[in-house]
């Protein structure tokens, strides 16, 4: 590295430096709060090389939320972190899950609050006199079943129905029930949270937006709960977007029927597709914009990222959310090492437009995790991508049971605290490494949500994590081999992908090899990229089951194009790494006792005067 580089490393090192590389906790605000207190707390946060803090709403707190007195606090804490030169960041909520605004929002009731598409089975026996419709009933239908065979659907949706004579068969009603948070698929919804929380900390400290105040986290936002997310707009949406009526084909998304000439895996693609292109454009964009707008960062992680089940049955996707973050991120709860599809997901889109990645790490690993624990998670998480630390968390008061709140805390209780500089100074060196050069990969691995969504089911996880568990083998296959990869994700691939020197390029980065997952479907859109790819002298590589779907619909066409254009082989790693290899070269090899070590990750950057 050149020198000047050496030595911007060495002083990042030095505490009260660099605060953009040091982590920034959850501090927990969890009782009476005393400006002296924290501003005391603020400065054992600077003395251990801290370079921030997230003023986080907890539970146990005893200060009004976003009252006056709960302005005066934040107040005294950013004006003790402009004084030490750290970042005072926002937290848009009272806890979690954003959206509420501590009942400010979700209070409001009706159309404010979430609603969610369920089903109810209603066998018609002796002793049934008379069916009584849901209150938000959306269609009803008399059902012969056989077995497990659901054979003749009868709608009946607002007929009186005689029950003597439909004795052995099956009322199935379709029904949206309401809960307690808030319809983050409404924009009415939205921009009360906004005028409630964003709008409130603008008007006190307008003039440390984007300075000391860097941005605003949101924690855990949904559209779903288990069930299908449902918003009053969303019929009308559904016949915008996808060309036909949704509630004739409410059966699909729960049963696996074929009505009216569609069957049921396209009609879960399109309603998932819908529901999510909602959450993303009326919540997750609309705090993008307001953050834009004034000079802030919008960070934090949405609900259930992990696995391909559960980001449908509570955000949709996760992927297309962290193009609208200035900082995307993720958290990782337990000690534990987290799947790498976790993180991947967000350093991935990252990359592509050219941001950093939060981790809110150590969640839930416990009073006894020690500065070793700590080094090794965060490691994990930074050759994966992760470049910006919260810890969680540091409880402004282990009073009663507030100590008990998902442990472990980092603050002056702490038997180790005078020793945690040194765990920060080694994040600090590394995340500012993180930030040198540009990533080196020549691989993008298509993301299949789009497919999970063909198979989804709010009781049955089983189809989608089969395919999380293919993409998973692929990804780890991958950093085993330490060949470095993207995911592709098909909203990003449709927004940001083109075609540029025989690479297909999505945003910031191009790649020289395409790999499509174990999958069952695929957009038109990604298909036409992948042609276009191949033509321009691209490689493409397609893993064993193939797909035959396009936009959820049956459509060989994509089988035929990848049989003719993709080198096609099982998801076997010796075979898939051996594919791999003849198009990427092999520039890292780590080994352990002569053997390749596969459970070591690494990162390659480029610094254009080395690597």
């Amino acid at each position: 590295m050149a020198d000047a580089l050496v030595r911007a490393f060495q002083e990042v090192g030095e505490i009260g430096k660099g605060a953009w590389f040091r982590g920034a906790p959850f501090w927990s605000w969890n009782d009476k709060l005393d400006p002296n207190e924290l501003r005391r707390q603020i400065r054992e946060f600077h003395q251990q090389g801290i370079g921030g803090f997230f003023m986080h709403a907890r539970i146990g707190l005893d200060t009004v939320y976003l009252s006056d007195e709960w302005m005066q606090a934040v107040a005294a804490s950013v004006e003790e972190a402009k004084r030490l030169g750290m970042l005072a960041w926002l937290y848009d909520e009272d806890k979690w899950p954003s959206g509420f605004a501590g009942g400010l929002v979700s209070g409001l009731g009706g159309e404010y609050n979430r609603h969610l598409l369920r089903a109810r089975e209603i066998p018609v026996d002796w002793n049934m006199r008379e069916f009584v419709p849901h209150e938000r009933s959306l269609a009803v239908y008399l059902v012969t079943r056989k077995g497990r065979q659901w054979l003749q659907w009868q709608e009946v949706t607002g007929q009186p129905l005689n029950m003597s004579a439909h004795r052995g068969k099956v009322i199935v009603e379709f029904f949206v029930e309401r809960d307690g948070y808030i319809d983050v698929m409404n924009p009415k919804a939205v921009e009360a949270f906004i005028r409630c929380t964003y709008d409130a900390y603008r008007a006190h400290f307008a003039a440390e937006l984007g300075k000391t105040i860097p941005g605003i986290f949101t924690d855990e936002p949904q559209c779903n709960r288990h069930a299908y997310g449902w918003t009053g707009a969303l019929p009308h949406e559904f016949r915008q977007r996808r060309g036909y009526d949704l509630r004739p084909h409410l059966p699909s998304l729960f049963y696996e029927v074929r009505l009216h000439g569609r069957d049921w895996q396209k009609v879960r693609h399109d309603y998932l597709r819908t529901m999510t292109e909602l959450f993303v454009e009326n919540f997750t964009k609309r705090l993008y914009e307001w953050c834009e707008t004034y000079g802030l960062q919008l960070t934090g992680h949405f609900m259930a990222e992990d696995t391909l089940w559960s980001q449908i049955a509570f955000i949709g996707a996760a992927m297309p959310h962290y193009e609208f973050m200035q900082l995307p991120g993720i958290d990782q709860l337990g000690r534990s090492l987290l799947t790498p599809v976790t993180i991947k997901q967000c350093s991935s889109v990252a990359r592509q437009l050219g941001r950093r990645v939060l981790s809110e790490m150590f969640g839930t690993s416990g009073w006894n995790t020690s500065l070793e624990d700590q080094r090794w998670m965060a490691e994990w998480q930074f050759a994966l991508g992760v470049d910006y630390v919260c810890q969680h968390l540091s409880l402004y008061s282990l009073r009663g049971a507030r100590k008990r709140d998902f442990p472990s805390s980092y603050l002056d209780h702490q038997p180790y605290w005078r020793y945690w500089h040194l765990v920060n100074n080694l994040f600090a060196r590394t995340t500012f490494l993180l930030q040198q050069g540009h990533p080196v990969t020549d691989i993008l691995v298509l993301h299949p949500i789009s497919s999970a969504w063909c198979v989804y089911h709010p009781d049955d996880r089983a189809p989608c994590e089969g395919l999380t568990r293919a993409l998973e083998a692929i990804a780890r296959t991958l950093l085993g081999a330490h060949h470095d990869f993207d995911f592709g994700d098909e909203f990003l691939l449709q927004r940001h992908g083109k075609v540029v020197d025989g690479r297909l390029q999505v945003g910031r980065c191009a790649y020289k090899v395409v790999i499509v997952p174990p999958s069952i479907s695929w957009w038109d859109s990604t298909l036409t990229l992948l042609q276009q790819f191949v033509e321009a002298g691209g490689h493409l590589l397609a893993v064993e089951p193939l797909p035959d779907r396009i936009n959820g619909e049956r459509d060989e066409s994509i089988t035929r194009f990848l049989k003719q254009h993709a080198k096609i082989v099982p998801n076997d790693a010796a075979t898939l790494v051996e594919a791999i290899n003849q198009w990427v070269d092999k520039r890292i090899a780590i080994f352990r006792d002569g053997n390749l070590a596969t459970s070591i990750v690494c990162q390659e950057r480029d610094f254009g005067d080395g690597r």
